[in-house]
């Protein structure tokens, strides 16, 4: 009986399937795989597509028999509690912690302005058989009762992350907010594949690295162009001895050759940089490489990205926030954050980059000027309790003590 309704469900992949085809899918499915269809590794090997509406009919009625119906009211609390979703390592590492634990928890405990707890899609989706992942996520909604649900790094093609279904049930039934932090948003098919599918349900996006999505949303009270904030225990000023003449911390791969064209070109005309990339188990510690911001006197930025588009980069505020001058490529995202030659240095090529560099290693009451009002712009405007600020102002909670 089962291997005939495998070939059922098989047959039924190969056409153009109206509702009712579906649901006769769907039952199939229930029959086989039982109340929480816990063998969803049977469509593995199917196309993506159909495998997610496949996954999707069987999803809602997960969410059926679940029987979740109630929306969930915070306890009177003295300042917001947020649910953060997050990867523990980043991606391809099980060694290096994501950048996530400074950008959002880092950042989040020192403000001081909400509690927390994070929810790691690497520990619990990556072992989950479907639903676990989901019906873990949806219980911990009911237990710890969020102000919001912050969504970092999500993919909603992504199966070791929550399903789209999943969300939307937290945001429509729940009525918990849901914020997702968009730290990549230039890429031209962002909307399309990423925003779209959510823009209805979600309740503040976050875009760190350009406004360029904003002219997609007709409700503009959804979104907020902030900043990637930091630390305050990483990444801060100690003025120490600047050692290091210039400096460059990133990677030069993909999209991101430019910097290797650069990079080269200094070195073959003897300016003394130092750089750092590698394969992650090579690359700099979290310490360490804050650290050569805090001893350089000149840090380069290069902010551009695909499509021939330039998104503002978490190291703008890394190198501001350490006291460095600024060098960075010229463009309008950076543009709207500091102002050129007062607080950062703009660059226009190679040639131009080569004779800056020069010219502030040569005069330092300049350099430091410049780097000093960079520094005091990202403390008193970009630091991360004005981020904090910002999201839960946005998110108009109202039932705090």
């Amino acid at each position: 009986m089962i291997n005939s309704a495998k070939s059922s469900i098989k047959n039924f992949l190969n056409k153009n399937l109206t509702v009712s085809q579906y649901e006769k899918i769907h039952k199939v499915f229930l029959f086989i795989y039982g109340k929480y269809c816990n063998g969803i590794r049977f469509v593995q090997n199917l196309k993506k597509s159909k495998k997610r509406k496949i996954e999707r009919r069987v999803f809602a009625q997960f969410l059926k028999q679940k029987a979740f119906d109630a929306p969930i009211i915070p306890p009177k609390r003295e300042k917001p509690h947020f649910l953060v979703l997050m990867w523990r390592y980043i991606p391809g590492s099980n060694q290096r912690l994501s950048t996530e634990h400074h950008n959002v928890l880092g950042s989040l405990r020192g403000s001081g302005l909400a509690t927390f707890e994070e929810l790691c899609y690497d520990e619990a989706y990556s072992q989950a058989t479907f639903p676990d992942g989901e019906d873990f996520l949806l219980q911990k909604c009911i237990d710890t009762a969020p102000d919001a649900l912050i969504l970092s790094s999500y993919d909603l093609h992504n199966l070791s992350q929550p399903r789209l279904e999943t969300l939307r049930y937290i945001a429509e039934n729940f009525k918990i907010p849901i914020v997702p932090i968009w730290w990549d948003s230039v890429n031209p098919i962002f909307f399309k594949k990423y925003l779209a599918p959510m823009k209805e349900w979600v309740s503040l996006n976050l875009f760190i690295d350009s406004s360029i999505a904003f002219q997609h949303l007709s409700n503009k009270d959804s979104c907020l162009h902030l900043w990637a904030p930091q630390d305050p225990l990483l990444y801060y000023n100690p003025e120490m001895k600047r050692d290091i003449d210039v400096s460059f911390l990133g990677s030069t791969g993909s999209y991101r050759s430019v910097r290797k064209e650069y990079l080269g070109f200094l070195k073959q005309n003897d300016v003394p940089i130092f750089t750092s990339e590698g394969s992650l188990n090579k690359r700099l510690s979290d310490e360490e490489y804050a650290q050569v911001f805090m001893k350089s006197k000149i840090s380069l930025n290069f902010s551009h990205s695909v499509g021939d588009r330039h998104q503002l980069k978490g190291r703008v505020f890394e190198v501001t926030l350490c006291g460095a001058l600024l060098m960075e490529a010229e463009n309008s995202e950076t543009a709207k954050y500091f102002e050129p030659y007062e607080e950062y240095v703009p660059f226009k090529d190679k040639e131009d980059l080569l004779k800056k560099i020069h010219y502030y290693l040569e005069n330092p009451s300049e350099r430091e000027k410049i780097a000093a009002k960079g520094y005091q712009k990202a403390t008193e405007l970009y630091n991360h309790r004005k981020f904090w600020e910002k999201v839960i102002t946005g998110l108009k909670l109202s039932h705090f003590s």
